[in-house]
């Protein structure tokens, strides 16, 4: 697999490199909301979408889901279960969504999870990925749909770049990825804007520090109710 194959590179040049993984000198522990064991909550450092956007990171360096272990998939599926559950109390319903590509530059994953408030994400989602079928592949291979049986590592080949977008713990929806240079890899963010009804182009700058703090006092003033990593010993 991918990261088989990057272990075989030069691991700690590639890890020093990355902003993601916990060990690394570039990491940003401020923006960190909670470790499990193999994972991590943390917000992101620019292009926050809106209010309790956040992103489920594997600790390690990992190009994609379908490279995690069991420990990590549990570690993703307790944050997803505690998001949905912080989320539900204010009525929202969180989009929880990656994009693996790129996979032969080894680059570190993140499931991104926005909260909007619309029951209706998985049918206009399920809507675009139909349509963004048509517009970028030519054998159209049709959306395949992920659940909690049926999980993201059945659904797709190895190594193959794709995009998933899942609405809660059973169900979601997978698209492969047969071009990468025609894929846009706002795709994820772009159809979350049409959600929340508004352009996701302009939110890329970063945020100054004092901006950080109050959007992170602000998350963990919801978060500290459902903090599953407080069970783990210390």
């Amino acid at each position: 697999g991918i990261n088989a194959e990057y272990m075989g590179m030069n691991a700690e040049r590639l890890r020093n490199d990355c902003a993601r993984c916990m060990d690394s000198p570039r990491m940003d522990k401020k923006l960190i909301v909670a470790i499990g064991t193999k994972t991590y909550l943390a917000l992101p450092a620019r292009g926050s979408l809106c209010e309790g956007h956040c992103l489920i990171v594997p600790a390690e360096h990992k190009s994609a889901a379908t490279d995690f272990d069991e420990v990590e998939e549990l570690e993703v599926r307790n944050f997803k279960k505690s998001l949905i559950a912080m989320f539900a109390a204010k009525s929202l319903n969180p989009v929880f969504m990656e994009t693996a590509v790129r996979l032969k530059k080894y680059p570190h994953t993140v499931i991104e999870c926005i909260p909007v408030p619309t029951e209706d994400a998985e049918m206009y989602f399920f809507n675009e990925m139909n349509h963004a079928e048509h517009e970028f592949t030519l054998t159209s291979k049709k959306i395949i749909r992920t659940s909690k049986r049926e999980g993201l590592k059945k659904a797709i080949p190895q190594d193959f770049a794709y995009f998933h977008a899942d609405f809660g713990l059973d169900q979601g929806f997978a698209h492969l990825i047969e071009n990468e240079e025609t894929w846009s890899p706002s795709f994820g963010r772009d159809i979350v804007g049409g959600l929340l009804e508004y352009d996701t182009a302009g939110r890329m700058k970063r945020s100054n520090a004092g901006e950080e703090s109050k959007k992170m006092q602000g998350f963990l003033s919801m978060w500290k109710h459902y903090d599953w990593t407080l069970a783990l010993d210390t």
